[in-house]
Parts: structure tokens; sequence; C-alpha cells
């Protein structure tokens, strides 16, 4: 999916929003084969490979409908909350005119001149020199900037930083970001998952337990 200017970047990276959200869904429909797979190997050693196979097929079979439901559901919690997630980890909080107006004046400008639809504006309290951009649609459209960013740069570096953002959001490259964090997300959950239930929380084997389970 090559990009050669503005318009085909932007095209390619809408394509590429879609075919990592459907590859979510073959993601998720993996990791439960293997879940199943690692399940049935625990839980009886002594079948065949293809016993195997067959067994963590007719789990996934069986798993399907939920796994799709519970992907959907987690894209659904992350179209509608990801931004609280984000500043709930980075302590970003939004800023008004009144509030930050050398900021919000450059922001506002740049997106006047460009025929931008005005992003939220956030600040983090950090010593680090940082921006970043977040959201999925016009309406959740943020730019994020560190305290210390505003403090130790003048208005041209300023303006700069924000309008490297602002093209991220109109590339597509934000939405390509979070449904990636989306899907790292997904990973993260199976393996804590799979980590609890094999080596923490113990697994039934012919009648005893195996894994870190005390009793």
């Amino acid at each position: 999916m090559a990009a050669y200017g503005l318009y085909t970047h932007i095209a390619a990276n809408k394509t590429r929003s879609i075919v990592l959200l459907i590859g979510l869904f073959v993601l998720v429909y993996v990791l439960v084969y293997a879940g199943a797979l690692i399940a049935e190997v625990v839980i009886d050693g002594g079948r065949t490979v293809s016993d195997y196979l067959r067994a963590a097929a007719a789990d996934l079979i069986q798993a399907a409908p939920f796994a799709t439901v519970g992907a959907a559901l987690w894209i659904v919690i992350a179209y509608f909350f990801h931004q609280k997630l984000i500043d709930a980890v980075t302590g970003g909080h939004a800023v008004t005119r009144a509030e930050q107006p050398r900021l919000y004046n450059l922001l506002e400008n740049l997106c006047i001149s460009r025929g931008i639809p005005m992003p939220k504006l956030k600040i983090m309290d950090s010593a680090a020199l940082n921006a970043f951009a977040s959201g999925l649609n016009p309406k959740q459209y943020a730019i994020t900037v560190t305290s210390g960013l505003v403090d130790r740069l003048d208005d041209a570096e300023i303006e700069a930083v924000l309008a490297h953002e602002l093209t991220h959001i109109k590339n597509g490259d934000v939405q390509m970001m979070v449904i990636a964090v989306i899907i790292a997300g997904v990973v993260g959950f199976f393996g804590e998952l799979m980590f609890r239930l094999f080596f923490q929380g113990g697994v039934r084997i012919g009648g005893g337990w195996s894994g870190g389970g005390s009793s």
C-alpha cells in the first residue's frame, strides 16, 4: 500500500485502518485457537498431535461467537473511551483559551489557515519536550503537549510542533495509531490471561492441580 502524495497517503491510511480492524478479529481467533490448543495439551497429554488440533478447532468453533462479541465490544469501548484512558495514563487535561491563551491562539490560527476543525487542546505536566495527537474522528481529536515544551520553546517552535501533530490528524496517522494500540491491548490481555490461567491459577490435570496456585 505505497502512497505517492498527500491524498494517496490518506487513502492508504484508511485502507490500512480497515485491514487492521479485520486483522484484529483474525488475531483474536488465532489467540483463542492457540489457547485452546495449550489447554487441550495440558489437560490431557496422552493424545496425538492431530487429536489436539481437531479438539482445539472444535473449541474455537464453540468459542467463536463469544470471541467475536468480545472483540467487537473491545473496539466499541476503545472508540468511545480511548481518550479517557490516554488522559488517565498521561495525566493530560484540557485547557481553555483563558488558561493558555498563547498556546490556544497558535493552534487556532493553524487550524483556521488550513481549514481544519479545532481539536481539543490538552497539557500534561512533564519536563520532557513532547507532544502527540489522538482521536478517531473530528469530535474526538486532541493534541496534548507537555508543560516543559510550552515553557521552553518559543512561538515559532511550538507552532511547528502543533503543525506536525495536525498533519498526523489530517493524514489519518492518528487513527492507525489508536487501532494499533487497541490490537496491542488485545494481545496483552490474552497474554495476561494465559499467564494467570496456566502459571498462577493452576490447571486441573487428572484429578490434581498443576501451576502456581497453592492449596
